[in-house]
């Protein structure tokens, strides 16, 4: 069996992983120079979803799918922080692992790769670039429909606020409680949205500041620059925006849906609703630890053969907001692609 993954981004390569694993000949094929997506782009510095919330140890959710991934990915061990467990990682492992998986697994790799037109006519053919591939199955890893939006589907807007990240270097450590939350306020006094501070070694950290869509590149990096001035630190690096969602097909499953499902499906979800907004980050804490992710969360109607995954999946926005974190991503990448093999 053929199969295209289009999309390199964590999901994407998890799909493309399994499936290989599973049988099927695998082309990845990825509009960027490199692999990663929004993990490396944003500069993840952690990874979540992985384990239940409130657990008292990093219990795996789905060891047999996300073992192997954090085993490659992960810098260190897990730790928590308030109710949730989080992997240390960074771009540059999360580039080495999933280029290593996907060696190993034997997955062809089209980079710099753009999928230009989509044709289903018994069997799929995508136009990339100057020629045409064949496939069987098709996952879509985008974050941004591209396959249903070629076939003319209707599509649901982004909904995430994209984010500025930025480096900088604090005169002192703001790791102990007390600190934090110093720190903390002091943004607060000068930036509306979510923000988060990463420690990176050394007093280094990263800063991240939830911006409204409609600034520009100069404005983002004044609000970074306030921000800086009002922590007493100084602005080493801005990477500018970073787009968290690219929308998705319309009509997809919602979060009522979702956390209703106690069956074992694709794999188990275990995140709250995560809603990023100008003026901050809103939550909606799922009701059980454990969900089933039922296999409409993944698929549009009349399509069976073409599968959607990561931030691209036909869902509502609040489920999306729901499955988007990095661990349930991969889990459900790798899911779908051993269900498709």
């Amino acid at each position: 069996m053929r199969c295209v993954v289009v999309g390199g981004g964590v999901a994407g390569c998890a799909a493309a992983v399994a499936a290989a694993e599973a049988g099927a000949e695998v082309t990845l094929l990825e509009a960027h120079g490199s692999l990663g997506g929004v993990a490396v782009q944003a500069e993840h510095r952690t990874i979540c979803g992985c384990a239940p919330l409130d657990a008292g140890q990093a219990s795996l959710l789905e060891p047999e799918l996300l073992g192997p991934w954090l085993a490659l990915v992960a810098i260190a061990a897990p730790f928590r922080r308030g109710r949730v467990w989080l992997w240390p990682c960074t771009p540059a492992s999360w580039l080495a692992g999933l280029t290593r998986r996907l060696a190993q697994a034997g997955v062809k790799q089209r980079l710099g790769c753009v999928v230009r037109a989509a044709e289903r006519t018994g069997q799929w053919r995508l136009g990339v670039d100057a020629d045409w591939l064949a496939a069987d199955v098709v996952i879509d890893a985008t974050g941004a429909g591209v396959v249903p939006q070629l076939l003319g589907h209707a599509m649901a807007p982004a909904a995430n606020w994209p984010a500025v990240r930025a480096q900088v270097q604090l005169s002192a450590s703001c790791e102990g409680r007390q600190q934090r939350l110093r720190a903390m306020r002091s943004i607060a006094a000068v930036h509306t949205g979510a923000a988060a501070l990463e420690l990176l070694g050394s007093a280094r950290y990263q800063l991240s500041l939830d911006c409204d869509p409609s600034w520009t590149s100069a404005q983002c990096r004044a609000a970074v620059q306030t921000v800086t001035d009002a922590l007493g630190a100084e602005l080493l690096t801005c990477t500018g925006l970073i787009q968290r969602d690219g929308g998705r097909p319309a009509g997809g499953l919602g979060v009522d849906a979702l956390f209703a499902c106690r069956e074992r499906g694709l794999c188990w979800a275990a995140w709250p609703v995560e809603q990023h907004g100008p003026h901050g980050v809103t939550w909606h804490w799922p009701p059980r630890d454990r969900h089933g992710v039922p296999e409409d969360a993944c698929q549009i109607a009349g399509l069976p053969d073409l599968w959607c995954v990561g931030r691209g999946m036909p869902l509502a926005t609040d489920a999306a907001a729901a499955l988007r974190v990095t661990g349930t991503a991969v889990a459900i990448g790798a899911a779908v692609g051993g269900r498709i093999a």
